[in-house]
């Protein structure tokens, strides 16, 4: 593959805020694999305007324009609202679209397992979010509640497993959501705890698909829930582990429990870290099928040279 490129950003400090505007122009080009021979041309301009007031009311307006290929113009605006009640508590809100044309693989790959689809049309997403931030020491809490509307979501799809994968624009699928994250910093009330943070997070996804008369290999496999939980704290030597601690629950009925943990430091210039990812060795499904591996080891060592 070959990418090529430019882009033009201007940015300015304005009354009342700041002002971006910007462009951008690439070519993507394939060869010769199995995908074929194919280049898609890119285009798209930008621009943001932010508007502040004491430090207490800011509104985001912006857009984005693109272009691919023989693909009309497309426009996808954003707004993004923020208040601040009292030091410590912030409402906000958003607003804006996305979209997404197919990659070279859903178009045109070709074999006994995945057949692309070069009738394929873009997938757009609007997207409404409502939330709050509240931080009084030790503890910092962020809730939100939201909603995606997705148009002609592309999957692969099949109706039977004797079937090849088919790329498809498959349905319009709407999603209600959910997030609370709580972090918690027992330094900032005990300062001898070598306990630096404690955070819990969740997040609850409905949609409305329904039950499709297909299988689907990933969009229709979401999320339904997730737990998750987190400790950082200090061991001897100046070194620091982090644990994580995830339950997860997929559409498909698929539930695992993964636990993973990090340990790191610094020795004069040279960074060392090792990590230990799915400590339960649980046997587990990530979206499209794929069989994840089991407990698996990591180590890192970096070298720094010079002051920086």
């Amino acid at each position: 593959t070959d990418n090529y490129g430019m882009e033009l950003q201007l940015a300015r400090d304005l009354k009342w805020g700041s002002g971006v505007i910007g462009g951008e122009i690439s070519q993507e080009k394939i060869h010769g694999n199995s995908l074929g021979d194919h280049r898609r041309d890119k285009a798209n301009i930008f621009a943001e305007r932010l508007l502040k007031y004491e430090n207490r009311f800011s509104i985001t307006i912006g857009g984005c324009g693109y272009k691919y290929g023989d693909l009309d113009w497309n426009f996808e605006p954003g707004v993004d609202l923020g208040f601040r009640v009292r030091p410590g508590l912030r409402f906000y809100g958003n607003v804006g679209g996305a979209f997404r044309v197919p990659t070279f693989t859903e178009l045109y790959t070709a074999s006994s397992a995945n057949k692309g689809n070069p009738d394929l049309e873009p997938e757009r997403a609007w997207t409404t979010e409502l939330g709050s931030t509240i931080h009084s020491d030790p503890f910092h809490i962020n809730m939100s509640v939201f909603r995606r509307q997705g148009e002609n979501l592309i999957d692969w799809v099949r109706n039977n497993p004797e079937n090849p994968w088919q790329a498809e624009n498959i349905t319009n699928l709407n999603t209600n959501g959910l997030e609370l994250d709580i972090r918690y910093y027992p330094q900032r009330h005990f300062a001898g705890l070598p306990v630096y943070l404690i955070q819990i997070g969740t997040t609850w996804l409905k949609s409305d698909a329904g039950a499709p008369s297909y299988q689907s290999k990933y969009a229709l496999n979401y999320l339904n829930r997730q737990l998750q939980t987190s400790i950082e704290h200090g061991l001897p030597f100046g070194f620091h582990q982090t644990w994580n601690l995830s339950n997860r629950d997929r559409k498909n009925g698929d539930e695992f429990t993964l636990l993973d943990s990090k340990i790191s430091g610094q020795i004069q210039t040279i960074g060392i870290s090792f990590t230990v990812s799915n400590i339960l060795d649980e046997e587990y499904y990530e979206i499209g099928l794929v069989e994840m591996p089991g407990r698996w080891f990591k180590m890192g060592v970096e070298y720094k040279i010079g002051d920086r």
